[in-house]
């Protein structure tokens, strides 16, 4: 017992430290209708974690895809209820044949009765004095209705290039997306997307979506970001 307890309080001591030092809560409003808040810390081990809650007062059936289909949607409608995702993350370096940055996360969407768990590894390099580029790759498991005997699993895999422009901060991206649900078909969809910051906060983005299957969509945005 008493060699447990020695193990056990240098451990002791490096939570304390994080919870006196360690902890900055951090809030940050998306332009959307909802705002995250953050508590993150870094681990002795060198690993990043992070606990948040994204907060939504729109609810969470004020989906992309209802914005992008504005015309379906009747203005007059009953807003739905505030929606809270909770989710917890740790990021950490991956093993040195793979290289680049690793991360775990898992949420849990009370309000739809929906959980998921991702992996995820990026990897970023310099090309010259001007250019960086950066190769994602990402696995996301989803189960809804949570508790219930029509609970269902999806799962969804991506893969992104991005470069960005060191000097002006645009920054071109590549995406592919694999989507697949039970035992039908995947669903594959290709997305480029130039980004580039107006200053203020303030930033402008362009895509041109579904390159593989079906007609192109052109989606151009804007979006505003404050963090404090």
């Amino acid at each position: 017992m008493t060699a447990i307890a020695l193990g056990l309080s240098p451990l002791a001591a490096a939570a304390g430290d994080l919870t006196r030092d360690r902890l900055p809560i951090r809030s940050e409003i998306t332009g959307d209708n909802s705002y995250v808040v953050k508590l993150e810390a870094e681990l002795p081990t060198g690993w990043n974690a992070v606990m948040g809650m994204d907060v939504s007062v729109s609810g969470v059936e004020a989906t992309s895809q209802a914005r992008a289909l504005a015309d379906e949607v009747d203005p007059w409608s009953k807003p739905a209820a505030p929606g809270t995702v909770a989710w917890a993350s740790v990021s950490m370096p991956a093993p040195g044949w793979i290289g680049g940055q690793a991360r775990l996360r898992v949420q849990l969407n009370p309000y739809a009765d929906s959980a998921a768990v991702s992996g995820s590894l990026t990897r970023s390099r310099s090309l010259g004095d001007h250019l960086r580029a950066s190769l994602s790759s990402d696995l996301i498991v989803r189960e809804t209705g949570l508790g219930t005997v029509a609970a269902a699993q999806s799962w969804e895999a991506n893969r992104s290039l991005r470069i960005d422009l060191t000097e002006t901060g645009t920054a071109l991206i590549a995406r592919g997306q694999v989507l697949g649900s039970g035992l039908e078909q995947p669903e594959v969809n290709t997305t480029l997307t130039a980004e580039r910051p107006l200053g203020g906060g303030l930033g402008m983005s362009t895509s041109l979506g579904e390159l593989e299957t079906g007609e192109p969509v052109l989606t151009v945005g804007a979006r505003f970001n404050r963090t404090w």
